[in-house]
This record gives structure tokens, C-alpha cells and sequence, in this order.
């Protein structure tokens, strides 16, 4: 049975909000935990370059409304679903991820999946940006 958790990303005091979605996606993106990269997709965004696609949207949202939340601001959505050892393989994590990914945007934000296999419970990481 999978189990998932949600968390928002505000912008960490010491980094900024700009380096702590860079440092939240490079951290999903580890080729170590997704098969060289292999395991990584991403949804009307490249993963490569995600946290930039992230920020100008942010930036452009705040331009357009005048908006500023400071630091209660929701950058992005940090989803983690987790899968007991055995239960499925990794093409499958990756498969629910994006179905759950989908679900929870109705297809309208961009986001980023990669499944990490480095522990025995395979698991995924998907980053939902908060603007669309």
C-alpha cells in the first residue's frame, strides 16, 4: 500500500526563494537515486531547467497581481509517495506518480517526477509549481 505525504515549499530565509527551489529540484533530479537520470520526467517544464521555468512564472504572477506573501509564500509543492519494498517496480512508481501528479493539478501546473530507487521501498518525488 502507497503512502503519500504533500509539503509546501516556502522560500528558506538563508537561500532565497529562487536557490531553494533550485536546491529542492536538484535534489530530486540526484542521478545516483534515479538510474542515471532515466527515471526523471516532467510536465510542460524540462527537469533540467524547471527551477528557472518556476521563478519566471512566480515572477510574472507577482508582477501581474502585485502580490508579495513574503516568507509565507507557497513556491512550489513538495509530493512524496512511497511504496513498500517488493510492492512494485520502478516503471510503475513513475506511472502512479504522474496519474497522482495530474490528479492533484487537473494538468494546469507544471511539475516535475523522478523516482528514486536507492532504497529498498521504491519511491517517487514529484514538484508541483504553485503558479500556472
Amino acid at each position: 500500500m502507497a503512502t503519500s505525504q504533500i509539503t509546501p515549499v516556502h522560500p528558506n530565509k538563508d537561500w532565497g526563494a529562487a536557490q531553494t527551489v533550485k536546491r529542492t529540484i536538484e535534489y530530486i533530479l540526484n542521478p545516483a537515486k534515479t538510474e542515471g537520470g532515466l527515471l526523471v520526467a516532467g510536465y510542460e517544464c524540462e527537469p533540467d531547467i524547471a527551477a528557472q521555468d518556476f521563478m519566471l512564472a512566480r515572477d510574472e504572477y507577482r508582477y501581474k497581481t502585485g502580490r508579495d506573501q513574503g516568507d509565507k509564500e507557497v513556491l512550489a509543492y513538495h509530493v512524496r509517495m512511497s511504496f513498500l519494498p517488493g510492492e512494485t517496480d520502478a516503471e510503475m512508481v513513475g506511472k502512479l506518480g504522474y496519474e497522482l501528479a495530474m490528479e492533484l493539478t487537473g494538468g494546469k501546473h507544471p511539475f516535475v517526477i523522478a523516482t528514486h530507487t536507492d532504497r529498498p521501498h521504491l519511491h517517487c518525488h514529484i514538484i508541483i509549481n504553485a503558479v500556472n
